[in-house]
């Protein structure tokens, strides 16, 4: 009996510590109102991930969503890029170029840039797997000299249809933020793809509207 209840335990503290790590974030491309973003932080969100550079321009309002979130108290802070990736575009080396001199122009300090690997621009996937091969040229050459890594946000079915196969394998050692809009703030229904076999993070809820804003929503641990 006390082997049992001691094990019964043990298994409580362990789902117990593995509840405190688990957390909630916010994402947003858009500037949102500034008192959002400590509504938000009250609400139990730890982490943030501004929109700072999309379709080749950087975006003004990145700087003020983002030192909204570290002054209200958001404890993780990282900024995405939503490449341009047809013909007509830079090059993904230029667009890495621009991303990190604005973030440094501008002091915001982050712990990833997350490449997004989602619907939009992209062409044919032998053309897209050879931009992303150099966005990860790039990305790898720019954080080599920096304290921050970077990652993919992508799900698998955007992955698929963007390369051609979701066997195909861009980095399996960066972290995967992916997305599966079935408002469940775990990683139960996480399936491997693109060498990924555990996620970082995971996109719950696309554009909710609460705090007078409009959030995605995360779950990490």
């Amino acid at each position: 009996m006390k082997t049992s209840l001691l094990t019964t335990a043990l298994g409580f503290l362990v789902a117990t510590s593995n509840l405190v790590q688990a957390k909630l974030a916010i994402d947003t491309f858009d500037l949102q109102p500034d008192a959002s973003f400590e509504c938000a932080h009250n609400q139990g969100y730890e982490g943030a991930a501004i929109g700072c550079y999309e379709e080749g321009e950087s975006l003004s309002h990145c700087p003020r969503n983002y030192f909204q979130a570290r002054s209200r108290g958001f404890k993780d802070v990282d900024l995405s890029l939503r490449p341009c990736a047809h013909r007509a575009c830079k090059s993904p080396e230029a667009q890495v170029t621009e991303f990190t001199t604005f973030a440094n122009r501008n002091k915001m300090g982050y712990r990833y840039l997350w490449l997004h690997v989602e619907d939009g621009n992209w062409w044919s996937p032998g053309g897209n797997r050879r931009t992303l091969e150099d966005f990860k040229a790039a990305l790898d050459a720019a954080s080599e000299t920096t304290l921050w890594k970077w990652g993919i946000k992508t799900s698998q079915a955007e992955w698929k249809m963007i390369t051609g196969s979701t066997d195909w394998v861009l980095d399996g050692n960066v972290p995967l933020w992916y997305s599966n809009y079935d408002g469940s703030p775990s990683f139960e229904d996480f399936t491997p793809f693109g060498g990924w076999t555990t996620p970082f993070s995971k996109q719950y809820a696309k554009d909710s509207s609460f705090c007078d804003a409009t959030f995605s929503e995360s779950y990490y641990e």
